[in-house]
């Protein structure tokens, strides 16, 4: 087949009789291998027409859209680029063949898959969030490794990191599920949120050990100082390391601490000032940190220190405004799973 087409399979695409698409369709012939208008964009597909190409698709004709007009396809149509097999036979690199893998095997198993608040509020009484990490790698796996260099790592790092339980994994994992819920999806944004989740500690290497250690109620004055600084230290560390990494990724890791309310560091900024996905891992961190004791004495499981915030609760150094897109996106995450009902047979 020309390269300047490429085939849809019939559930690609919505063949309603006098359905109208901005784009052209056109019949691919597989004996003399030629795509040929059939349909010009802006027409309806009329009921001749729609029957005509129900036939020509039952005698093993097939559906081709012009290179083109990809982007209007994938947009009207509501489909994914890595979900188009026509799309994805263009490259046999092994990352794209597993990434296509990766996303069959996310379809396979998402119906037995539990949802987000079901593997977090079960850490009430099971400490382990393997179950809640091993869903991220999951997703995360399946970022393609052709956006930039920011997405291709955050996929790399979920695979070859994410396979066991750790605070860095629980931040990563839930900094990620998060930025779902407020509704965030698009590759570049998910693979910033991964990598900065992965990286945003890194300045703790830098500075007195038992500064991580310590709850921060216990923190002195200077032991406050000094956590101010890992921000800054952890951008100095990964440009001397090298790492290709984006600016808005940068920028999240920075500012990660900084609070909605203004009260936060180390620029102090507040609201709309702090980049989005900053207040969705400065969330994060916040919650885990919460949770593994590190704000106030004593840990608390995971899913009670999110409902408390959900909740508005007073609880002794706990962060409960995080602004209005975040509490919605906690609240959307917290709702249990539907699970439809099997239709007797």
């Amino acid at each position: 087949m020309s390269k300047s087409f490429f085939i849809i399979e019939k559930k690609h695409i919505k063949l309603d009789i006098n359905a109208i698409y901005p784009f052209h369709l056109y019949v691919y012939n597989p004996n003399t291998k030629q795509s040929l208008m059939f349909l010009e964009a802006n027409k309806p597909l009329a009921s001749e027409k729609h029957q005509f190409l129900l036939e020509i698709l039952l005698k093993g004709g097939k559906i081709s859209i012009s290179q083109s007009q990809k982007k209007t396809f994938l947009q009207d149509q509501g489909q994914k680029e890595e979900e188009i097999p026509g799309l994805n036979t263009q490259t046999s690199h092994p990352l794209h063949d597993k990434v296509f893998e990766n996303l069959k095997r996310k379809k396979q198993s998402l119906n037995s898959k539990k949802s987000v608040s079901d593997l977090i509020l079960t850490q009430d009484n099971a400490p382990n969030a393997m179950g809640f990490i091993s869903k991220a790698r999951e997703e995360i796996m399946c970022l393609p490794f052709t956006v930039s260099h920011t997405v291709s790592l955050a996929n790399y790092l979920a695979e070859n990191l994410m396979d066991h339980d750790s605070f860095v994994n629980q931040v990563v994992a839930l900094s990620y599920f998060i930025t779902k819920s407020m509704g965030i999806d698009e590759h570049q944004a998910l693979g910033e949120i991964v990598c900065a989740a992965f990286f945003c500690h890194l300045g703790h290497t830098q500075i007195d050990t038992n500064i991580s250690r310590l709850p921060e109620s216990d923190f002195t004055i200077t032991q406050k100082g000094e956590l101010k600084k890992h921000p800054g230290l952890t951008q100095h560390l990964l440009r001397k390391s090298e790492v290709l990494i984006s600016e808005r990724c940068n920028k999240i890791m920075y500012q990660h601490h900084e609070r909605y309310d203004g009260n936060g560091f180390p620029e102090y900024k507040k609201a709309t000032f702090i980049d989005p996905l900053a207040l969705a891992l400065s969330a994060s961190t916040h919650i885990l940190e919460y949770g593994h004791g590190l704000i106030h004495k004593g840990p608390m499981p995971l899913g009670k220190v999110i409902n408390a915030i959900k909740n508005k609760e007073s609880l002794p150094g706990l962060i409960i405004d995080f602004g209005p897109a975040l509490t919605d996106a906690i609240s959307f995450m917290m709702k249990p799973k539907v699970v439809e009902k099997e239709q007797a047979v």
